[in-house]
């Protein structure tokens, strides 16, 4: 209906729908691309604020953890000996290499207690130099690294803030920023800060500090290359908001000397002074903090997490992201980025240019296509036309033109189709004739050509198979031979024969066997068969194929025949045979000569293990060379201890004499004179007797280290553990220490220096006694006890219930100068071990199941009738 009315040539039906089209899809991308402006825009700022943080955290980490790392590697140098500090050579190449291994270092060096440093700083160029005390570079006489000396006059280390700081906290410590000029000449030194740590030696004597150094500048170069291509910024600023660097360099320092509004009250740091964020001369800078402080209330300390803001500066958006950045040693940082909007609109303004150049242009070229398809399409339709009407009035032989469009094309060839109809049924018949004739001589010659290529392949299969060491044999169903080629002698005159009739009885049976099984599984087999010809064996591998007939009425096909390939092997199975002869001989040799070899290292295990035997034995023996050293270093100082303490321990004794004497002429008021005199006689004649002991046990460790006999004497054990109880009851009432005697009934006499053995009781209950003071008063109790053993020994027990011994404490409890008492000389177990031994008994320790250590002290027992009362 819409057609009969309203006719529309073909130009509009394509033009039009294909113009608004083009019009709908420039509206759709207009409002889209509006609608979507500002979600856009947030986005991109957040994802760009995102990355820059993240690089500079990645950054911040490598570059704060490289000093630590430079430090703990000197420490382990340092521990383990490969380092000492008394040689400033090794110090200077050390650091070197540490340099190189380490590029993001701006210096790194050792400061002595003693004032002087050894500092090795790189240069911009990357070459080193060495800055050193007078002192310490006239030892520096052979270094490996290339580096230039100077020689530093006018510095005390200990008064520069990275040495007293860790001094003061022994640990990794990062000192404050400071300047250091390089030399005198250069004003304009780089800022730097330095990670310090003290190194001790094995006596916990303090050497120096090292010191790992990083310039700020590789700070703001690396902030300077995240913003190279932005009006925006990003610096670090700490929680106080003082600038610690910035992609605008040089804007977080000033010179001391310089007065200015930026500067805060404090922030002196050496000859620098830090400037704040608020009053930086950035006018962004100090716009974005003023920003934060009041965004965040004033206090940037409570900041844990990203805080991500935006406020206007002018007819600009700023937006602002603050990230905290932590690191374990004590440096707190916080990383602000700020992107101005800006940027972006800038950046949408030039793709919308593009996009709107690129739009333009697509339309001209759309409208360029359709001006071209519509002539591709109507054009031919036009000739079409006129073309069938010049047809319909009987005119044969019209042109029907060529299109690019397949149902125009179609078209065209349909009518041409029908204009030649009528002509190709008369020449139907004759076509088909020629057609016929021609393929007849065709296949004629091919069968010609056939038969002749059959003919020589024939020809090329036999002279092939005539040189070579491969017979083919044709079988029927009765395995009797049809035809074969190349056959060995044996099998020359096989025609019309079977197995049975030509080979020997066993090679027949297995050819026969492996013939039969092909015809019965209808499976090709391959078997190796030897066959003998004039009295020499040659080997075959027989391959036997089933051959088929043509198809039966049922589909199937039957087996009608075998065709079998023999390969002669012969020469193969020779060389396999010798080359498996030839390896077994090498194998022998192989054999043979690992036996000598595992001989040869048996015997240079041998004699390694013989070589470090005799290197511990040189160890021990040098060990109990040192060992006796200090043993007669400790005679020694006994020898002049006794001699000193002698004459105060004299008048020790002759002072109580004469005080006895002046107490009976001195009379005392009261009734009961007489009753205290007695007393203080009794106090008197105890101190006369304890001076007297002391003075023999002086003189008896002054004999036994002056290597003379020992004062034996008949002995009653528990004699000694009653008077050794009594000398300790005094000390065990002040620690509120219970004692408790569990001594044997019936033993034996002994032999032994009596005041030697006393005193080992007394320096083994005196140590139970202090060790038990770490536990509470009721639990206190000492034990000693004494006992026969089975093997004649007579053993004496000291138990404590103190918090006992470790393992190795127990190890180590005998060797002199071990303690485990602050103020403990390690002694005293010593001597009593050497005690013990010079009565040829034992001195050894176990800790208790319920806590506490028990100490054993066991001497032989020998008759003592014919013994004398001293040696």
């Amino acid at each position: 209906m819409f057609q009969r009315f309203f006719p529309i040539s073909l130009h509009t039906a394509l033009a039009v729908p294909f113009m608004l089209f083009i019009l709908f899809s420039i509206w759709l991308s207009d409002y889209l691309s509006e609608r979507h402006e500002k979600e856009n825009t947030e986005r991109m700022t957040m994802e760009l604020r995102a990355e820059i943080t993240t690089r500079i955290k990645d950054y911040l980490q490598q570059y704060i953890h490289t000093p630590w790392l430079a430090n703990q590697n000197a420490l382990n140098a340092f521990e383990h000996q490969w380092l000492d500090a008394r040689d400033p050579a090794e110090l200077v190449n050390y650091f070197c290499l540490q340099m190189d291994l380490y590029p993001t270092l701006n210096a790194i060096g050792f400061g002595f207690v003693t004032g002087q440093q050894i500092l090795v700083r790189k240069h911009a160029d990357g070459t080193k130099r060495v800055i050193a005390s007078p002192d310490i570079a006239k030892q520096m006489f052979s270094l490996d690294c290339q580096a230039f000396v100077e020689i530093e006059t006018q510095t005390d280390v200990r008064q520069q803030n990275w040495y007293q700081i860790a001094m003061q906290q022994e640990h990794n410590a990062w000192s404050p920023f400071y300047a250091a000029a390089e030399t005198p000449a250069n004003q304009h030194s780089e800022i730097r800060m330095a990670l310090s740590r003290v190194v001790m030696d094995n006596n916990r004597q303090r050497q120096g500090v090292l010191r790992a150094e990083l310039a700020l500048s590789e700070l703001n170069e690396m902030l300077s290359e995240l913003d190279a291509d932005r009006s925006g910024m990003t610096f670090l600023i700490d929680e106080e908001g003082f600038l610690v660097a910035s992609s605008r360099q040089n804007t977080a320092f000033i010179r001391q000397s310089r007065t200015s509004a930026g500067l805060m009250p404090g922030s002196s740091i050496s000859h620098l002074q830090r400037v704040a964020a608020l009053d930086s001369d950035e006018h962004l800078l100090s716009h974005a903090t003023k920003h934060l402080f009041g965004n965040l209330g004033g206090d940037l300390k409570e900041l844990e997490f990203c805080h991500k803001t935006d406020f206007m500066l002018g007819d600009e958006r700023i937006f602002i992201q603050v990230t905290p950045f932590q690191e374990p040693l004590g440096l707190q940082w916080l990383i602000v980025v700020v992107l101005k909007e800006a940027d972006f609109i800038q950046y949408k303004h030039n793709y919308f240019e593009l996009s709107s150049w690129l739009l333009i242009a697509g339309l001209l070229l759309l409208l360029l296509l359709g001006w071209m398809l519509t002539r591709i399409i109507i054009q031919p339709i036009t000739v079409l036309s006129e073309t069938t009407s010049r047809i319909s009035h009987v005119q044969w032989g019209q042109y029907f033109p060529d299109s690019r469009i397949s149902e125009v094309q179609q078209l065209s060839s349909a009518f041409r189709r029908m204009t030649r109809q009528l002509q190709e049924i008369f020449y139907t018949l004759e076509q088909r004739v020629t057609e016929r004739t021609h393929a007849l001589k065709q296949s004629m010659l091919a069968l010609e050509e056939s038969q002749s290529a059959l003919q020589k392949s024939e020809a090329r299969f036999r002279a092939a198979l005539k040189y070579s060491k491969i017979a083919v044999f044709c079988h029927d169903y009765d395995l009797r031979y049809q035809w074969l080629y190349n056959a060995p002698p044996v099998l020359a005159q096989a025609f019309g024969k079977t197995d049975d009739e030509l080979l020997p009885a066993k090679a027949a049976m297995q050819l026969t066997s492996i013939k039969q099984r092909v015809l019965t599984t209808h499976l090709s087999a391959r078997q190796e068969i030897p066959l003998s010809v004039n009295e020499q064996t040659r080997f075959y591998d027989w391959i036997v194929e089933p051959t088929y007939e043509d198809k039966r009425n049922d589909g199937k096909q039957a087996v009608s025949g075998l065709i079998c390939v023999a390969i002669d092997i012969t020469e193969h199975k020779q060389a396999t045979t010798e080359l498996f002869e030839h390896r077994e001989h090498l194998e022998q040799l192989v054999h043979q000569r690992t036996a000598e070899l595992q001989t040869l290292n048996y015997r240079l295990q041998g004699e390694i293990t013989e070589r470090k035997r005799i290197e511990a034995l040189e160890r021990q023996y040098m060990e109990k060379l040192a060992h006796t050293s200090r043993l007669s270093v400790m005679g020694e100082m006994a020898t002049q201890i006794a001699h000193q303490l002698n004459q105060p321990l004299t008048a020790i004794a002759t002072y109580s004499i004469a005080c006895k004497h002046l107490v009976k002429q001195i009379p005392l008021p009261g009734n009961d004179d007489k009753q205290e005199k007695v007393q203080v006689y009794e106090v008197l004649d105890k101190i006369n007797s304890e001076a007297q002991r002391a003075g023999e046990i002086i003189r008896h460790l002054r004999s036994l280290s002056q290597g003379s006999k020992l004062h034996k004497a008949k002995l009653h054990i528990n004699v000694l553990v009653d008077e050794a109880v009594n000398l300790i009851s005094v000390e065990a009432q002040w620690h509120e220490v219970r004692l408790a005697l569990r001594l044997a009934e019936k033993l034996p006499l002994i032999l032994a220096d009596k005041i030697l053995l006393e005193q080992v009781l007394l320096n083994v209950a005196h140590n139970a006694i202090e060790a038990m003071d770490a536990i509470p008063k009721s639990s206190r109790l000492l034990t000693i006890g004494t006992q026969l053993t089975n093997d004649n020994q007579l053993l004496i027990t000291i138990a404590d219930t103190g918090p006992g011994l470790s393992k190795e404490a127990i190890e180590q409890a005998f060797t002199s100068f071990f303690t485990t008492k602050k103020h403990g000389v390690g002694l005293g177990l010593s001597i009593g071990l050497s005690i013990a031994k010079a009565h040829e008994g034992q001195l050894w320790a176990k800790p208790n199941a319920q806590g506490g250590t028990t100490f054993y002290f066991s001497l032989p027992v020998k008759p003592v009738d014919n013994e004398l009362s001293d040696e």
